[in-house]
């Protein structure tokens, strides 16, 4: 059985050039055509030092279409194509469809409690009660003793089972980062934290 004789076309820089940067081709169709495997092309290519693609990144060639192109914002045929997608998202019908998702109708929805909590603790009046927080623990997790960095304020009874404790100087105490994720969520800490909480509950 006769062995097909592989190209050294390969170890020309300028032809590896030619192919893998000016004429877009894979590593793959390379390798096809000088007879050898697609690991000698890349292997090379990283001899000669020629740029190379990120992984999954191909060229969309005729009749073809692959996963990844790294022309997307040159070639006009992906763009062109990108164009009647947008102009498709925007039509009457599709927007009908994507607002019946929104709030109350999405299954994720939860009363709007997220955009609650956010403009909570976005007010001045709670950036005020988390630093008099961390004025009277002296800085300081009131579980590991950590002092000055990482620190967070932790309220005892939680926002969602009392909102009227948001602002309550008695509800908060400090905590470093790594406390902190380790109080239960939803419930209150009074356990956890000793005397200090003793007072609200």
């Amino acid at each position: 059985m006769k062995k097909t004789q592989r190209s050294s076309l390969y170890r020309n820089k300028q032809w590896l050039y030619n192919q893998y940067v000016e004429g877009h081709l894979t590593c793959e169709v390379m390798a096809s055509l000088c007879n050898c495997h697609p690991r000698t092309i890349h292997q090379w290519l990283i001899n000669h030092n020629i740029p190379r693609r990120r992984r999954g990144y191909e060229v969309l060639s005729e009749g073809v279409r692959l996963r990844k192109s790294f022309l997307a914002k040159t070639d006009p045929r992906i763009i062109a194509g990108l164009k009647k997608a947008q102009i498709a998202s925007k039509t009457p019908e599709a927007l009908r469809k994507l607002s019946f998702y929104r709030g109350a109708n999405n299954r994720n929805w939860k009363g709007g409690a997220s955009l609650l909590r956010a403009l909570m603790f976005s007010r001045i009046e709670y950036k005020l009660w988390r630093t008099s927080i961390f004025e009277r623990d002296s800085y300081t997790c009131q579980v590991c003793g950590q002092h000055g960095r990482d620190l967070q304020a932790h309220h005892i009874v939680p926002v969602c089972v009392n909102k009227g404790l948001v602002l309550n100087k008695d509800n908060g105490v400090t905590l470093c980062v790594a406390c902190h994720r380790k109080m239960p969520k939803k419930k209150a800490t009074e356990g956890l934290l000793g005397a200090k909480s003793s007072a609200i509950i």
